[in-house]
């Protein structure tokens, strides 16, 4: 039996943060993690952690909508955490850098 976990919360007025996971038999085995600003009103993706691929990954935009994907080499309990950990404390910088046209990291 698996059991999901959804949940998102406002970190300020326009940064969001969102998660999904997945467990089954104590093991994660599905998660999304994503940092969210808000500009020009609308809700737009600036970090994400997930395994959509079926791999463990980061995907990070810039305000123009490009992407680029960072592949990580570890399983998904612990790219969960990391991924959780890297958006609390870092979701101020990636909100500046976003709205100044540029990629998070």
């Amino acid at each position: 039996m698996s059991k999901q976990v959804e949940f998102s919360y406002n970190l300020d007025t326009d940064v969001r943060y969102r998660h999904f996971q997945q467990v089954e038999r104590g093991k994660v085995i599905w998660y999304v993690v994503q940092l969210e600003v808000q500009d020009q009103g609308r809700w737009k993706p600036v970090r994400r952690h997930d395994c959509v691929h079926e791999r463990s990954h980061i995907d990070e935009f810039n305000r123009q909508g490009e992407r680029r994907r960072i592949w990580l080499d570890i399983d998904y309990s612990r790219a969960l955490t990391q991924g959780q950990r890297d958006l609390h404390e870092n979701w101020e910088r990636y909100r500046e850098r976003f709205l100044e046209g540029r990629f998070p990291t």
